[in-house]
């Protein structure tokens, strides 16, 4: 299997956790975008439409091209099963995608009356309003990096749910938000953790 960040690998935040959820042992190949760019000149993005948000080797977070990144994966020769560790939208590339577990996981509860998505950056909320809006009769949107540990999240209102809506959310920020919000708090590494379980063999 390989594991594909946006950033560059390996994903020492990210992988090992999301093995650990899985509970498998397993081959698997880590492959960063970054890994054989230098200049990140030509990966910036557009606009806050065209916003992706990654993590480089050092722990350093970086903003990042969509166009960019669906691209190069585009160009990519890949063989067995990839997934792709962030959880925007990329269209018809023959890849697992996180957003589609979220998606079923969230429709597949009862009617939110109150749902909170967080983000890494506050430049990423106007665009997400279009994917959220209809989980839930009211969404709030929160920006709180994962690679940073700054921001704004939810506290001590009553939310029914909590979403954390990047790959780079651990376990521990699920913890973290939610008991200081004290609603159900779940994160995309935890669904896409159980939904490979029942992949991998």
């Amino acid at each position: 299997m390989n594991f594909i960040t946006l950033g560059e690998s390996p994903r020492v935040d990210l992988v090992p956790e999301l093995i650990k959820i899985i509970g498998r042992d397993f081959d698997y190949r880590e492959i960063g975008l970054l890994d054989d760019v230098s200049d990140y000149k030509n990966v910036s993005p557009e606009n806050d439409n065209d916003l992706y948000v990654s993590r480089l080797k050092n722990g350093s977070q970086i903003k990042l091209s969509k166009k960019w990144a669906k691209n190069k994966i585009k160009e990519m020769n890949l063989s067995g099963n990839s997934v792709i560790l962030c959880t925007g939208d990329f269209g018809g590339l023959n890849i697992i995608q996180p957003s589609k577990s979220v998606n079923c996981f969230l429709n597949s509860l009862p009617k939110i009356n109150k749902l909170a998505i967080v983000c890494p950056v506050r430049e990423q909320v106007k665009s997400l309003c279009s994917r959220w809006d209809s989980f839930a009769k009211e969404v709030d949107y929160y920006y709180y990096s994962p690679y940073e540990n700054k921001g704004v999240f939810p506290q001590r209102k009553k939310y029914d749910f909590i979403y954390l809506d990047c790959m780079g959310y651990t376990l521990e920020h699920e913890k973290l938000i939610g008991r200081n919000s004290d609603a159900r708090t779940v994160s995309a590494r935890k669904i896409l953790g159980n939904f490979l379980r029942c992949l991998i063999i």
